[in-house]
């Protein structure tokens, strides 16, 4: 009996994807394998397909790459200013994020 790993990592199912097409193994017994393994945390089977086909025109990465969208609350004054002071409490981090929140009209 084939045992379930759980919450799996993208990358994770990606590197099996990879491992596997460079194997010759079709898309469709890749899935296949993938949900036998990772039961209802597998990725689809036209998930796997765009991947086979990525790795087949190259693509060595299987992490995500970074996209552009909305921009993080986070900025490394933040990051700072939590490190030089360890006891902020949540409020006080909230705060200030909210201070540089942007509120567009609806």
């Amino acid at each position: 009996m084939i045992k379930v790993i759980e919450n799996p990592a993208d990358c994770e199912m990606r590197s099996v994807i990879r491992f596997l097409n460079a194997r010759n193994i079709k898309p469709a017994d890749i899935h296949h394998q993938l949900c036998e393994v990772y039961g209802d945390d597998a990725i689809s089977d036209g998930m796997v397909r765009r991947w086979v086909r990525k790795f087949n025109e190259g693509r060595i990465s299987v992490h995500d790459e970074q996209h552009t969208g909305r921009p993080s609350l986070i900025n490394d004054d933040l990051v700072g200013s939590a490190d030089c002071h360890s006891d902020n409490t949540l409020t006080e981090i909230d705060n200030a994020t909210s201070a540089s929140r942007i509120v567009s009209p609806a």
